[in-house]
């Protein structure tokens, strides 16, 4: 995220596939939300179960553009 977020998110994978800047509508908001409201954090780790569930969604999100991002490059590669 550090990456892309100066930039406004220029050229990250995640905006492009959502469409949105800034993670909006990612797994990334409720988990960011959860470490600062019920944890007092900025640091973020595994602190309580529901941190463990909501990073678990951040992973399969992640893993879910990853795919879309392959067969994307292989769709193309087929033209």
């Amino acid at each position: 995220c550090r990456l892309y977020y100066f930039t406004l998110c220029i050229g990250c994978p995640i905006a492009q596939y959502t469409g949105k800047k800034f993670c909006k509508g990612t797994a990334y908001i409720p988990w960011f939300r959860h470490q600062l409201e019920k944890h007092d954090k900025m640091i973020k780790k595994i602190y309580c179960p529901e941190c463990e569930k909501l990073a678990r969604d951040m992973q399969n999100f992640m893993i879910e553009i990853r795919d879309h991002l392959i067969e994307k490059k292989a769709q193309e590669k087929g033209k």
